[in-house]
């Protein structure tokens, strides 16, 4: 999380878009990042604590091996440096988004731009600036990318790739 983000609510995206549909009309920026918790056998608004979030335009890309000790300290730098203490909204605020590979070989993008959509209460509030750059229909522009997401694993399948990947 950041020292100096500030959370509000976002009314300027259009109400009768989905969260997918507003990361499409983000793909031109670099770095687009979209994790949904919902699922889509799930009726809307249920359960509570369901979010979608959008990020984009990382402030830098950290790479490195989560088994060398220097670059654990870097994550752990660039966390501690970003830390706010204060309220906890249940969902963040910027922060560190990426990935670890099987052999430690990580990537992540410190990303300050970021919109929080909560299925719950049917509204989005943002850190940054993401909301004015949403593009609609003719105006969306960019690498074109193809997004596409489906539900494909499930517990226990899930689970049993956990249990393949610690052996």
């Amino acid at each position: 999380m950041l020292q100096s983000t500030q959370i509000r609510r976002c009314d300027a995206l259009p109400p009768d878009k989905s969260p997918f549909e507003i990361a499409a009309g983000l793909n031109h920026l670099p770095g687009l990042v979209f994790l949904d918790t919902s699922s889509a056998d799930e009726p809307e608004g249920s359960p509570a604590g369901r979010i979608a979030i959008i990020a984009a335009d990382p402030a830098q890309i950290l790479t490195g091996n989560i088994h060398d000790p220097k670059s654990r300290d870097l994550l752990k730098n660039v966390l501690s440096s970003n830390r706010i203490t204060g309220f906890d909204y249940g969902f963040p605020l910027g922060g560190l988004v990426g990935g670890i590979e099987y052999d430690g070989e990580f990537t992540f993008g410190e990303y300050r731009h970021m919109l929080v959509y909560d299925y719950t209460a049917n509204r989005w509030v943002e850190t940054g600036d993401l909301s004015s750059q949403f593009q609609t229909g003719d105006k969306i522009s960019g690498g074109q990318r193809h997004l596409e997401f489906c539900d494909s694993v499930n517990k226990e399948n899930f689970c049993r790739n956990v249990e393949t990947a610690i052996e």
